[in-house]
């Protein structure tokens, strides 16, 4: 489920944009559809559905401008063999841009006292020091809360092969999102 561990990495921020994608879906689902329930039925409610976390989905899967799974897949391209000199505070800064240029609410930009104050709280939760660089980390706003990331090795996680038959199964799927 949708976690805030020590040390957010690479696979956490996968695992939390699922889980982001499975509220979108919740809130489509239950809600939306008893609300329309609700209005054949005849029936008032004054219940007023929470904000929507579109804006969060996009800022992880927009093709244009680019989304963060975009942004990773270009800068692995960028990069070829020479991950560790684009990965880190550089890919950091490079997100920075160009969120900042997006207006992408859901996206914070790190400070040295916003990166003081994560590891406090670390520490008081889990009972040992946490180290973060703020020059490699940002945060985001998602529905459960603000999650700070760490992008160490974000490029050479993201290059790790798949097996044949089941790139062949998402490859040929039948729907359009599994063969994205």
């Amino acid at each position: 489920g949708f976690e805030d561990m020590p040390v957010n990495g690479f696979e956490q921020m996968f695992i939390n944009l699922t889980n982001e994608k499975i509220q979108q879906l919740f809130n489509k689902i239950m809600i939306e559809r008893e609300l329309q329930f609700y209005a054949e039925e005849g029936i008032e409610s004054s219940y007023a559905p929470p904000p929507g976390n579109d804006r969060c989905l996009d800022l992880f899967l927009l093709e244009k401008p680019q989304g963060m799974v975009a942004s990773i897949a270009n800068r692995i391209k960028e990069a070829g063999k020479e991950f560790n000199k684009m990965d880190g505070a550089p890919f950091v800064r490079q997100l920075n841009r160009n969120f900042k240029q997006q207006k992408q609410d859901y996206y914070v930009e790190c400070t040295p006292s916003m990166i003081s104050e994560v590891m406090r709280q670390k520490k008081k939760r889990w009972g040992k020091d946490i180290r973060l660089n703020w020059e490699e980390c940002f945060q985001v706003k998602h529905y459960a809360g603000t999650i700070t990331y760490e992008l160490k090795g974000f490029l050479q996680k993201s290059t790790d092969s798949i097996e044949d038959h089941i790139f062949n199964v998402l490859v040929h799927s039948e729907q359009d999102d599994v063969k994205a």
